[in-house]
This record gives structure tokens, C-alpha cells and sequence, in this order.
């Protein structure tokens, strides 16, 4: 870490190097301003890494999610108008649009605002009370004027769309959102884990052989370290990543615009041929 630190210093604190020039005070500690992209390295091996690159990725996860949702919906509404299906331009495309991003669209605006910000408004408090009191005051947990009013228009806008989906066409139930926004979680999930047995593998089997001046110890320690890192992160974890990412394409991305019904087979026939079509 200390070596990491060296190569991309931190930004957090500059504490041991008191005169730089673009650093201010907080108290005791200079800090100076932060990445404006990417994450410090100070947070590896901290006390805090755990609980911040966990909600840094599920937020991640919702903004991509979102994006991919929006985009899959929006070729549906090309595919309708290819077709001249108004119906599925009315009646699909504009209140799913209209559902999708009053929810969640919603929520990864306030992500945006929140990072923009640094404000340490609690979202979870935020989402949950967007349902049981909309037009309450959210005190510390407001990120922009109007809120409250802006919260109670998008509950409303949802609330409309889900009647305006179903009654014209009942199946369109199946494809409400937040089973596929969950899904795009399930990466986040992956990636936590797959960080955590990287940091397992290596501090206590690489690090811990290495501890002993051995030159045994230290090779079957450099042996398992390598095949764990080659068969267990790379080809496991790989592959688990894979077919995640595969299912997230086909399954929640896919279905807002393929139908891939094909077309209605009809069996070769010399008395169906026209006189056309024999020459």
C-alpha cells in the first residue's frame, strides 16, 4: 500500500507533506481536493474499503442498468414505427419510458447529484420515503430545491403508467422494471466477491508464505497463489462474469425490443408456385 501510495499519492490527507501548495486544512489535517475520476488509493486496506467500493458498485451497477433499460426501450419505439404498430408506441413504449426513469431514473439522478455534490444524504431513506411520504421535508437528505413537490409528480407519473400498460395489454405486467433493475446487482455482487477472495488469496497465502524464510514454503505458497489467481479469478470467476453479463443482454436488454417469432413455416409446393415464379 505504501508503495501504491507513492506511485499514485492520495489526496485524502497530505498530513506528512505539509507545504503543498494545493493542499487546505481541516483541523489538524491537509487535504487536498478529490480525483475528480477514479478512486484513491488511500481507501485500500482501510477499515472503510469494504462498506465504500461495496456502495460505489451498486450504485455503478443502477446507473448501467438504467442506461441499458432506457436504451433497450427506445428500440422498441423504432421497431414499433418500422412495423406501424401504434398501438405498442402508446401503450408500451411511452409508460414504460414514463415508469422506468420516474423510479429509477429518479434514483440515478440523485446518485449523479450526490457524487456531483458530496452530499451525505442517505439514499435508502430517500427511495423508501419517495413511497410511504412523499411530500415530507427531507431535512438533511434533500439534494435540490423542490424535492419534495418533484418526488410527488414522478410517484404520481408511475402510479399512471402502470394502468396505462396493462389495460390495453395485460402482459406487458411481466415486464416491469425492478426485477430487471435487480438483476444488474447481481454483477455488483461478483465483483465484491471477486475482490474479496483476490484480497484472501494474496494476503493469506502469498504474503503468509512469503512471512517465512523458507524457500519451500515460500514456492508451495507462490505455487497455490498462482493457481488459485489462474483458475479460481481469471477461468471461474471469468466465466461467471460471462454468463451474467450474457444473461443481462439477452434476458433484460433484449426483451424490450426482440420478439424473434419468426415466421409461419410454409412447406414447398409445385401447385402453390404461380406461373411467375416458373420462369
Amino acid at each position: 500500500m505504501s508503495k501504491l501510495n507513492w506511485f499514485i499519492p492520495s489526496r485524502l490527507s497530505v498530513s506528512s507533506r505539509p507545504s503543498a501548495s494545493d493542499a487546505y486544512s481541516v483541523g489538524l489535517v491537509k487535504y487536498r481536493d478529490a480525483y475528480p475520476f477514479g478512486v484513491d488509493p488511500s481507501w485500500r486496506g482501510s477499515r472503510s474499503e469494504l462498506p465504500f467500493l461495496n456502495s460505489l458498485k451498486m450504485k455503478m451497477s443502477i446507473l448501467l442498468g438504467v442506461v441499458q433499460m432506457n436504451l433497450g426501450i427506445v428500440l422498441s419505439y423504432f421497431n414499433a414505427r418500422y412495423f406501424g404498430n401504434s398501438l405498442d408506441i402508446k401503450y408500451q413504449f411511452v409508460p414504460q419510458m414514463i415508469f422506468l426513469n420516474s423510479l429509477f431514473g429518479y434514483l440515478s439522478l440523485l446518485i449523479i447529484i450526490k457524487w456531483c455534490t458530496g452530499s451525505q444524504a442517505d439514499l435508502y431513506h430517500v427511495m423508501i420515503y419517495t413511497f410511504l411520504s412523499p411530500s415530507e421535508d427531507l431535512h438533511d437528505n434533500q439534494l435540490f430545491w423542490g424535492q419534495s413537490v418533484v418526488q410527488v409528480i414522478l410517484l404520481f407519473s408511475a402510479v399512471i403508467a402502470v394502468p396505462w400498460m396493462l389495460f390495453p395489454k395485460p402482459f406487458i405486467l411481466k415486464r416491469l422494471h425492478t426485477e430487471f433493475t435487480a438483476s444488474y446487482l447481481r454483477p455488483w455482487a461478483l465483483s465484491l466477491a471477486h475482490s474479496e477472495l483476490s484480497t484472501v488469496f494474496y494476503e493469506k497465502v502469498l504474503l503468509l508464505a512469503w512471512g517465512y524464510d523458507n524457500i519451500v514454503i515460500r514456492l508451495i505458497g507462490l505455487a497455490v497463489f498462482a493457481f488459485a489467481t489462474a483458475f479460481i479469478l481469471l477461468m471461474m470467476e471469468s466465466l461467471r462474469a460471462f454468463l451474467h453479463a450474457l444473461r443481462l443482454h439477452w434476458v433484460e436488454f433484449q426483451n424490450k425490443f426482440y420478439n424473434g417469432d419468426g415466421y409461419k413455416f410454409r412447406p414447398f409446393s409445385f401447385a402453390l408456385l404461380t406461373d411467375d415464379e416458373d420462369y
